[in-house]
């Protein structure tokens, strides 16, 4: 695909279609399910050697030896998540340079350094957003339900461009650029075309959540293909092709 080409709403539905049910399907389903039996295996690992316990009248307290097993259990959650986070994204943004994924080189590069950092500016924005929209809501509060509720409106209506530009912000940080020229160009190329993003975005969403329960759960197979395709398809569009094109 060619950035700055024009595109409709529908595009990255069609898209990210068109790659995960294609010849290499078997790479996007694969490393989905590689995935989900990491998350499996995590989960048992920790569980297993207290799983007795639900047998038990009596549960005895954590010991200093639990809390520490269950402390490296979620940094180990958090470490997988970005880890596959990551090799997502970056085989999405790929396909989008027209580079088709396979099992050579969908391991291949997988920038968990900038996935790491992508994370952390999303939660703090977020956790910034919470901050602001707690002490307002609290100071409305003082003064009556009715500015407090005004509070809540406007608070909604903010959310969602903000949501927005977290979301695509991740890209920008994954191709190179740094914090700040990430949050300014994501802000600029997100605001430019909000309409057309938020559209489409939420479209995107509802024909994946759609798949998973016509399919009876079946589809969460391809919803996380289906989501980074078609949001990297948005972000190269709206976005001109910034950071290193290969």
């Amino acid at each position: 695909m060619t950035p700055n080409t024009p595109w409709e709403v529908v595009d990255p539905i069609g898209f990210s279609f068109k790659r995960v049910f294609s010849r290499t399907w078997h790479v996007w389903i694969g490393v989905t399910l590689l995935f989900a039996l990491c998350t499996v295996a995590l989960t048992l690992a920790v569980l297993a050697p207290r799983g007795y316990l639900v047998f038990e009248e009596d549960v005895p307290a954590l010991t200093s030896t639990d809390i520490t097993v269950l402390v490296l259990s979620y940094i180990a959650f958090f470490a997988l998540a970005i880890y596959f986070s990551a090799l997502f994204f970056n085989a999405a943004l790929r396909e989008t340079r027209g580079e088709e994924q396979t099992w050579a080189t969908v391991f291949r590069g997988v920038p968990v350094g900038r996935m790491t950092l992508a994370v952390v500016v999303l939660f703090g924005i977020m956790l910034a957003f919470c901050a602001i929209f707690g002490v307002v809501s609290f100071l409305a509060a003082t003064v009556g339900p009715w500015l407090q509720t005004v509070v809540v409106i406007a608070a909604i209506v903010v959310f969602i461009p903000v949501f927005l530009v977290v979301t695509f912000v991740q890209f920008y940080i994954l191709e190179g650029n740094g914090v700040g020229v990430s949050l300014g160009r994501a802000r600029q190329d997100v605001l430019a075309s909000f309409w057309k993003v938020f559209g489409s975005y939420v479209l995107l969403n509802i024909v994946c959540y759609a798949i998973v329960f016509a399919t009876l759960g079946l589809g969460l197979l391809v919803y996380v293909p289906l989501l980074s395709l078609g949001t990297a398809y948005i972000y190269r569009q709206i976005s001109g092709g910034a950071g290193a094109v290969a």
